[in-house]
């Protein structure tokens, strides 16, 4: 056993003052924060150069306080191709649409594992998993695909945001207390012996329950809506009354189940280059796919991402955007902090050993609409975020290569754009991981 004694902390402080260069990144740390102290402001200047290829400048979206960062992404990557086809500029799809199906949904995926783990003890592992966050904000692309393919989309005008979707925390509190409650008692019916017709009907008033709170939090979903708009050349367009499926069917040439999500986790103890897995635990919606996807080495995901963005298409990605990043700027840079300088610590896990010790993971989505490719090679990314226009350059992020290799971990792309071996292997069954892995 290791125990520091009041001798060993005299000793490394005497070790510490010794060297002033330690007295002064403290000095410097103390004044300007950690973060400020070891940012170098000459990557941040030297990354404001165009691009080879740019695909859009419009506004960019604002999540707000909010997880719905994947929602932003896919429906951005779906008003990209919407926007050209009706020559328009800065059109916005609702998010709060499909928000609102996405709360419903995903309290009825929690109840729908509760029965199925209601004979488990409360403490199982399993059983504490799901209780401990029954919904959130968060997701994954096959999210955007299971709602817009159940209940198409609208323009954002048709159901605009609230103050619960611009900040969710309240509405989820509300939520995740009520869907507690109801687990425990949908546990109890089940291991009470109650009958599937009983549980079924107990269950049914408590969805009801949920429609209840987000209609009150959300506004109800429009069933019809009258789509007008103005195009690029002032022309004005009305296009009369439609439902949100009409509107998805007429207005998006996207096909979402073309869509194939690769990832990169070198992590060989768990999970191999070339295969297709999915994760358990992790669905939105009863009936439908959970997230599934290729792991792929990133040179191939890369590869895949540059072609689609050269196509003139944007790529819905997820990283770990709190990375080597700079918010205000919009730079992700793994050059960005000197933070081994200023603390004195080297920091040298590799993308494989961050991802085991749970010290990085995919926390946010966006869309890639621009690469800047040199002799061959992509060097710079153009990155549409969704934390408004305040943030970046009007809202745009620039991420360097290497960046990308040490933090991306999932790009969505179209089928068209991979070989026909990685096509066939998605459309195999996916070997189920484990829901606790980290990945």
């Amino acid at each position: 056993m290791a125990v520091l004694s009041g001798a060993d902390a005299q000793k490394m402080e005497q070790e510490f003052v010794q060297d002033k260069k330690n007295v002064l990144a403290q000095r410097s740390a103390a004044t300007n924060g950690l973060l400020k102290a070891a940012e170098d402001p000459f990557v941040i200047a030297r990354n404001k150069n165009p691009y080879s290829t740019d695909l859009t400048s419009d506004e960019v979206t604002n999540q707000k306080h909010s997880g719905r960062c994947w929602m932003f992404a896919g429906l951005n990557v779906l008003r990209f191709a919407i926007a050209k086809k009706l020559n328009v500029e800065n059109f916005e799809l609702s998010q709060n649409f499909l928000y609102f199906y996405d709360k419903l949904e995903k309290s009825n995926y929690f109840y729908e594992n509760v029965i199925a783990t209601a004979k488990d003890d409360l403490f199982d592992r399993k059983v504490e998993f799901l209780f401990s966050e029954p919904e959130s904000d968060g997701g994954w692309w096959q999210y955007v695909v299971n709602l817009v393919k159940k209940y198409g989309i609208v323009p954002k005008n048709a159901m605009p945001e609230t103050a619960n979707t611009e900040n969710s925390t309240a509405m989820n509190e509300v939520l995740n207390r009520k869907l507690r409650q109801d687990g425990i008692r949908l546990r109890e019916l089940v291991r009470g012996g109650a009958s599937d017709e009983e549980v079924e009907a107990e269950r049914s008033q408590m969805i009801s329950g949920i429609y209840h709170i987000v209609s009150v939090a959300l506004g109800t979903p429009p069933q019809q809506f009258r789509f007008q708009y103005q195009d690029k050349d002032k022309k004005y367009h009305d296009e009369g009354v439609m439902t949100p499926a009409d509107f998805l069917k007429k207005y998006s040439d996207l096909d979402v189940d073309d869509f194939i999500p690769l990832d990169n986790y070198p992590l060989k103890e768990v999970v191999n280059y070339n295969k297709h897995y999915a994760n358990e635990l992790v669905g939105d919606m009863v009936g439908a796919p959970v997230p599934h996807w290729l792991n792929v080495p990133i040179d191939e995901l890369k590869a895949a991402a540059v072609k689609q963005v050269q196509a003139g298409e944007p790529v819905w990605f997820a990283c770990d955007v709190d990375q080597s990043s700079d918010r205000k700027n919009g730079v992700m840079d793994t050059d960005l902090y000197d933070m081994s300088t200023l603390v004195g610590v080297d920091f040298t896990l590799t993308k494989g050993q961050r991802i085991a010790s749970q010290e990085s993971s995919a926390t946010h989505a966006m869309t890639l609409v621009g690469v800047d490719v040199i002799d061959g090679k992509p060097a710079r990314w153009k990155v549409e975020n969704s934390w408004g226009s305040d943030n970046g350059q009007k809202g745009y992020f620039v991420m360097t290569d290497d960046w990308f290799d040490q933090y991306t971990f999932e790009v969505i792309i179209n089928k068209k754009y991979l070989t026909a071996d990685q096509v066939k292997l998605y459309q195999t069954e996916p070997e189920v991981l484990p829901y606790y892995l980290p990945l």
